[in-house]
């Protein structure tokens, strides 16, 4: 069980660790978008060449990464410490 002191510093993490999620999931849309925009640049025939493929399955890996992220953060997000709470 905890106590109320305890209580604000798990909300406290939480609230970083929502932050550092959100910073994460930031860059990598940054570079999801620059990594679209250079294939959306090369020709039909480059995007459905070996390299063209390669490019398309990394760019869908980062957006795995970004989903995971939007997962990891909704369980960060649903924490309650309450009903651990000390009586």
């Amino acid at each position: 069980m905890i106590n109320q002191g305890d209580e604000k510093k798990l909300e406290d993490l939480k609230e970083k660790a929502s932050e550092a999620l959100g910073i994460l999931k930031e860059r990598l849309e940054i570079l999801l978008e620059k990594a679209e925009e250079y294939q959306d640049e090369r020709s039909d025939r480059w995007q459905e060449s070996e390299a063209g493929e390669l490019y398309k399955e990394w760019t869908e890996r980062i957006q795995d990464k970004i989903d995971e992220i939007d997962s990891i953060f909704d369980d960060v997000e649903g924490i309650e410490f309450d009903e651990i709470l000390a009586p």
